[in-house]
């Protein structure tokens, strides 16, 4: 405990500052807020939706410009079967650039779509962007559970609904590798629950001060006799009589 008039240290059950001689006023100590750190605000279905809407119609143009390209140099080919083995290198190159287009969104966090509606992936865990080897886990799950499901069109529905009544907003791709997709502000300032920490400003030692009788003496004369303190110009004490003399 420190006083509050001159900031020297005081026992805990002081009334009164040794140094200062002020009265110690005692706080009240002021009951602990509750607070809960905010969690993330996680992308809802419709969010969602019309992100993956919009990534479609990129990876649409793409894929038909590719396949265009590859279209006009089969025709000019002169055997048949080179016609057939250029076409199929554009599809291929077609499903390797939409297959690479998903890959790189979910590495960086976001594809076209989702920077369009403002949310992204991240890491469930911390936050942060899943990276290369997750993007790359989040695909081919993706792209698994489509091959497996889609034969049964109740579970392949179910796979892309679960995110309604998940607690996280998660698919079943999203769990298999530990991604969350959320609001912009969470993915790309709180990166997790609480913010980062920054160094703290530096600051100067407390000094006291000096309390001593000739520091805290106001200008003036003083009696010797009774210690009568006089600020007016008197050459003797009004009290005594003695002469007064500069402290």
């Amino acid at each position: 405990m420190y006083c509050s008039e001159c900031g020297q240290e005081v026992p805990e059950k002081a009334k009164y500052c040794p140094a200062c001689g002020s009265p110690i006023r005692e706080l009240a100590s002021a009951p602990e807020a509750n607070i809960t750190p905010a969690g993330p605000s996680y992308a809802g279905f419709w969010q969602r939706f019309w992100a993956r809407l919009l990534d479609g119609l990129v990876v649409g143009v793409l894929a038909a410009v590719v396949l265009a390209a590859t279209w006009a140099v089969a025709r000019v080919a002169w055997e048949p079967n080179l016609r057939w083995t250029v076409f199929c290198l554009g599809i291929a190159s077609a499903y390797a650039l939409s297959f690479y287009y998903y890959w790189v969104g979910a590495a960086e966090g976001a594809t076209v779509g989702m920077d369009v509606l403002g949310i992204s992936i991240v890491r469930d865990k911390d936050g942060e962007p899943p990276g290369w080897g997750i993007g790359l886990g989040r695909v081919l799950a993706e792209g698994l559970l489509d091959g497996l499901l889609v034969l049964t069109v109740v579970g392949w529905v179910l796979m892309y609904l679960w995110m309604i009544w998940d607690e996280k907003h998660q698919t079943w791709y999203d769990k298999a590798v530990g991604t969350i997709v959320v609001q912009r502000q969470y993915a790309g300032i709180a990166r997790a629950v609480l913010p980062p920490l920054t160094e703290p400003a530096e600051q100067t030692p407390y000094e006291s001060p000096d309390t001593s009788a000739a520091a805290t003496q106001p200008p003036g004369r003083v009696c010797p006799n009774c210690a009568y303190h006089d600020d007016k110009g008197r050459t003797s004490c009004p009290r005594c009589g003695m002469p007064l003399v500069s402290p």
